[in-house]
């Protein structure tokens, strides 16, 4: 059992994860799409 402030992912993993949600771009942008006509569709995963 997780004690509050233990983690399974290590502190180094978190960071660059962190860097990363950070630094990502949004399909839209990154294709130059308009917002308002696009459908994303996707599935929610569990890690």
């Amino acid at each position: 059992m997780l004690r509050e402030g233990d983690s399974r992912m290590p502190h180094w993993q978190g960071k660059l994860f962190a860097l990363m949600v950070r630094n990502g771009m949004h399909v839209t942008d990154l294709f130059r799409l308009p917002s308002n006509q696009v459908v994303e569709i996707g599935r929610r995963v569990s890690i």
